[in-house]
């Protein structure tokens, strides 16, 4: 009894002054336990900092957003990845270590008006040691060759300007919030954006059927991403994507498409497998697949099995909604008119 009743009283201290911590840990082996290094999700950005070699100091970092999220200590253990040796400067680099991954770009100037005739400065990116962080890195890159242009023009980043920390906390919010940023100083406009990075489409065969769709798995600047299903949960097939929050992608026949896409675009109606796109456009099949594999990669189209009259079909629990949906009826409509409408416009006019 005496066991209990203290077993008791502990729980009622950790609940009246540790239970927060406690909680942490919980939540961080929870995190340990979903994401880990190359679970391929994404993070948001945690901190930007702007490292520097000090003449007298050595590495240092100089400013960052939000303050002190990268000790000293922590900046000393790494330092030396972070203002590198010249044979990696103006390389992006990455560095996962205590339980932080880093990108940046180091950047090296020769000059004379500097004390030791050189200045070594590095932005960075820090994110969670899971996260993918691969498409953080063109965004890291012209940053800091933007960076390097107001240096040599006015010394905007050894001066220690005091711009710079609300520059960093503009870049911070705008590039978690909206996936991109505009950065104004002086006469320099800088327009930074993260594109997502998609791993490369599946092979493309003969008998699949390209069907244009909504710009799938590119959310719009400011909406956050879709959720992803708890494990177990049923989910759609790759052949069958929910678009519904997507915006529908408008393909343009008179933009600056490569020669193939424009040709086959107007073939592509839900129902022609590609060896019929290529016999009916008398474009070699390989270049077909290759211009049908890009157009999935971006999203345009995906790729659905041809329909074939000795298969079993079955309408899914999501057909309810074609009945209940006002909106959803008129985008069927739509859809099924501009078919029909491209349909005769190819039969009348096969050239």
């Amino acid at each position: 009894m005496q066991v209990q009743r203290r077993s008791k009283a502990s729980t009622r201290r950790d609940f009246d002054g540790s239970l927060e911590p406690n909680l942490d840990l919980v939540s961080s082996k929870i995190m340990e336990t979903r994401y880990y290094e190359g679970c391929g999700r994404e993070g948001p950005i945690r901190c930007i900092f702007l490292g520097e070699f000090h003449p007298v100091a050595g590495p240092k970092i100089s400013c960052q957003f939000p303050e002190d999220y990268i000790s000293k200590e922590v900046f000393d253990s790494i330092s030396a990845y972070i203002i590198p040796k010249p044979q990696i400067q103006k390389c992006t680099m990455t560095i996962n270590a205590l339980g932080h991954k880093i990108v940046g770009y180091p950047i090296r100037i020769d000059n004379p008006r500097y004390e030791r005739n050189v200045y070594l400065f590095n932005i960075c990116f820090v994110c969670d040691s899971w996260s993918k962080t691969v498409q953080y890195e063109p965004v890291v890159k012209k940053l800091g060759e933007h960076l390097t242009i107001m240096e040599e023009e006015t010394g905007f980043v050894s001066s220690g300007s005091s711009k710079l920390p609300t520059l960093l906390a503009h870049l911070l919010h705008d590039l978690n919030t909206h996936r991109k940023a505009t950065l104004v100083e002086g006469d320099t406009v800088m327009h930074l954006k993260v594109l997502e990075v998609r791993k490369d489409p599946p092979p493309v065969h003969d008998y699949d059927v390209p069907v244009l769709v909504a710009s799938v798995g590119l959310p719009r600047p400011g909406r956050p991403r879709r959720p992803i299903p708890p494990e177990g949960t049923e989910t759609q097939s790759q052949e069958h994507l929910d678009v519904e929050d997507d915006e529908p992608f408008e393909v343009d026949m008179a933009a600056e498409w490569d020669l193939t896409t424009r040709q086959i675009l107007p073939y592509i109606n839900s129902y022609n497998h590609v060896s019929k796109i290529a016999a009916d456009t008398n474009v070699e099949k390989t270049l077909v697949k290759s211009c049908i594999q890009n157009l999935v990669y971006y999203g345009v189209i995906t790729l659905i099995p041809v329909l074939k009259f000795n298969n079993m079909y079955r309408a899914t629990p999501n057909l309810s909604r074609l009945f209940n949906e006002p909106e959803l009826q008129k985008s069927c409509m739509t859809f099924i008119i501009k078919g029909s409408e491209l349909k005769e416009k190819n039969e009348s006019d096969p050239s």
